[in-house]
């Protein structure tokens, strides 16, 4: 079987298909995306140096 590559964060393996999902106007279209979209999500901001931000106050 075909692994194929996500085209948002970029991660290849079995996990990733193809789904639908809404493009503005062009309605549902299908995409090759994580099966997982927290970990893709997560995968994402890593690569983009995106962090959390530190809550104000906590200890």
């Amino acid at each position: 079987m075909k692994e194929f590559t996500c085209s948002h964060c970029g991660h290849t393996g079995s996990d990733v298909n193809y789904h639908y999902t809404y493009i503005g106007g062009q309605g549902d279209i299908r995409v090759i995306e994580c099966d997982d979209l927290t970990a893709c999500w997560k995968r994402w901001d890593a690569q983009h140096n995106i962090r959390k931000p530190e809550l104000v106050g906590a200890k």
